[in-house]
């Protein structure tokens, strides 16, 4: 059985709306980073 933190290693963490501001940018990629996402 995987854990988490190696679940996390196949997520694709996906913004799809046209219109994100930087902030709402910035929060998803800082997201990425501290769970340790495979890509954005």
């Amino acid at each position: 059985m995987l854990s988490p933190s190696e679940i996390a290693k196949y997520i694709d963490l996906s913004a799809l709306k046209p219109n994100l501001t930087y902030e709402e940018i910035d929060k998803i990629c800082q997201d990425a980073i501290k769970y340790n996402f495979y890509s954005v």
